[in-house]
């Protein structure tokens, strides 16, 4: 004769069935919803840092320039003040690259494409505050440069920085997010939210196409 189940004893088997369905839905394979929600926080901080760059580095232009004007009508002072005020400034950044993050050096877009083949390391702990901090002085200098490759290396330290926050193992994952902060870089650079579409990630498989612009 089968044994009755007591009430005690069948709830036990549906908070134990309850826990396995919970432990089978926590060991399912949860990388792709995982790199959206990485690559969505990477694109959002990238924008913001971006803006940010953009107006920290206007904001030096401008404090020189209006130094300058000051001194506009005294020919003599001017020029010899523009350039120590665009000397000093040159240098920080110099120093700055030179002392703390060498690899932050030039436009810094080699570096990415370098990362993305596994022959740099991306040490975004250093790279971050000096890039910024001395793209503020090397573009605040007035000097012949741009701001899209620091962005798009911005970006793509940020991309690794969120994938280790997030704590993504897989090479897949990292080179992923890793190229979506630099799309999501240029994108924030030329103000154009379609702009990441062009950057590829390219390895010994066919280009994968990113969506990464949540500027």
């Amino acid at each position: 004769m089968k044994a009755e189940i007591t009430p005690l004893e069948a709830q036990r088997i549906v908070h134990l069935r309850r826990r396995d369905v919970v432990r089978k839905l926590l060991n399912r394979d949860k990388t792709p919803l995982m790199v959206l929600l990485s690559a969505a926080v990477v694109g959002t901080l990238v924008g913001m840092v971006g803006v940010a760059f953009e107006h920290a580095v206007n904001w030096v232009q401008n404090v020189r320039i209006g130094t300058l004007a000051q001194v506009a009508d005294h020919w003599f002072i001017v020029w010899p003040l523009a350039f120590i005020l665009s000397a000093l400034l040159a240098m920080v950044g110099y120093w700055l690259v030179r002392r703390f993050a060498p690899e932050a050096g030039g436009s810094g877009i080699p570096e990415i494409e370098g990362a993305l083949e596994e022959l740099r390391p991306v040490r975004w702990w250093r790279v971050l505050p000096v890039k910024f901090v001395g793209g503020m002085g090397t573009l605040g200098a007035g000097m012949v440069l741009g701001r899209e490759g620091p962005t798009v290396q911005i970006g793509g330290n940020i991309g690794r920085m969120v994938g280790d926050i997030f704590r993504q193992r897989g090479e897949e994952s990292r080179h992923t997010l890793l190229a979506t902060g630099a799309a999501a870089g240029l994108s924030a650079a030329f103000n154009a939210p379609a702009g990441g579409y062009s950057v590829y990630h390219r390895r010994d498989a066919p280009a994968v196409s990113l969506q990464s612009d949540f500027y």
